[in-house]
C-alpha cells in the first residue's frame, strides 16, 4: 500500500491525504486538490519521487 499524506509543518495538521495499492500520480494529484481550498502553502515540499516529479497529471 501507498499512502499520500499533505501536511501543514506548522501545525502539524493532515490536510488530506489518501491511499491506493499501485504507485500512481493520479492518487498524489487528489491529495493536493482536496488539500488546496483547506491551506496553499508558499512552499510545497515533496519526497521527490517519481508521481510527485511526473509530467503526468
Amino acid at each position: 500500500m501507498y499512502l499520500v499524506a499533505v501536511m501543514d509543518w506548522y501545525s502539524r495538521y493532515v490536510l488530506s491525504w489518501q491511499l491506493l495499492n499501485t504507485m500512481d500520480v493520479h492518487f498524489c494529484w487528489v491529495a493536493l486538490e482536496e488539500a488546496l481550498p483547506v491551506s496553499q502553502p508558499a512552499i510545497f515540499n515533496s519526497d521527490q519521487g517519481s508521481p510527485f516529479t511526473s509530467l503526468a497529471g
